[in-house]
């Protein structure tokens, strides 16, 4: 967030180890809770912790009266599932 305005500075969201992260990328400045969860990795701490849904409206408010593009409406799953399928089916009689 610039000046009250949020700002998208990087492509599609991603998750990776904040130690796998470039140096270059974990010396930026960094709002969130990262910084407190990694410190050594985030060394320039910012506000907010989090983000208010009211500064998401806004942004996509703005974006859409200057023709902006938006991330699709769509869920985002940045990991694999923790639900796996069952390989087999399972007996319903008493054992």
């Amino acid at each position: 967030m610039t000046g009250g305005v949020v700002e998208r500075v990087s492509g599609m969201p991603q998750v990776c180890r904040p130690a796998d992260l470039p140096d270059e990328v974990r010396a930026l400045p960094t709002a969130g809770r990262g910084p407190q969860l990694y410190p050594e990795c985030f060394p320039t701490a910012l506000q907010p912790l989090d983000v208010p849904a009211g500064g998401l409206a806004s942004y996509t408010v703005q974006q859409l009266a200057v023709g902006g593009e938006l991330l699709p409406v769509q869920p985002l799953y940045l990991r694999q599932p923790d639900a796996k399928p069952a390989t087999a089916q399972k007996s319903v009689l008493p054992r």
